[in-house]
């Protein structure tokens, strides 16, 4: 139920971004913003309900294993903080709606900044590896280049460069002015190479 949940949101997040871009041309688009902004609250309060849930679970166990292998010495809390704390549609549809303006400048919707925090520490992750065993592990991306902006698109692209990596991404000019190995399409059940 999560992974569809988060499927819907990203769709959802998508599409306001999309939105919001072509907005910039045609700034009438902006009054349908509020219906992708109400979807996108709607999941997102599932979401946040159900990490919610997780993680609470997750730290009572991983709490107890802790204290066992430490001989009850250390305690482990594990927390879950969104920014935006409540799981309520309302609340998240106030924070889109605080957040619009700013969306409305930058073209995408501010989940960019959560987006790279992430990246960042999964870069991160690949030069301490690479620092360790003297080369680049296989890096696996997602569906990340429709929650960045162009200027953080390039930066991406720029710090992944010499690095193996799989991207998978709904719009292919979303990697515009990547290296590519190879490009492959997947539709209807088809798997077609295409450059």
């Amino acid at each position: 139920a999560y992974y569809y949940a988060m499927q819907r949101y990203n769709r959802a997040l998508k599409q306001r971004n999309e939105l919001l871009r072509a907005a910039a041309a045609r700034p009438a688009l902006m009054s349908t913003l509020d219906a992708w902004d109400e979807q996108l609250a709607e999941v997102g309060a599932d979401l946040v309900r159900r990490r919610r849930e997780y993680i609470s679970k997750l730290s009572l166990v991983a709490g107890s294993t802790h204290r066992d292998i430490a001989s009850d010495r250390e305690r482990l809390e594990i927390q879950y903080h969104p920014n935006v704390n409540g799981e309520r549609p309302q609340e998240l549809m106030d924070a889109l709606f605080a957040a619009r303006e700013t969306d409305a400048r930058r073209l995408t919707t501010s989940q960019g900044q959560q987006r790279t925090a992430a990246l960042s520490m999964r870069l991160a992750e690949l030069n301490v590896m690479h620092d360790a065993l003297g080369e680049w592990p296989v890096l696996m991306l997602d569906d990340v280049m429709s929650e960045l902006d162009p200027s953080r698109r390039r930066q991406l692209l720029t710090h992944i460069k010499g690095i193996q990596t799989l991207v998978t991404c709904t719009d292919p000019d979303d990697l515009a002015g990547a290296e590519t190995g190879a490009v492959w399409r997947v539709a209807d059940a088809k798997i077609e190479k295409i450059g």
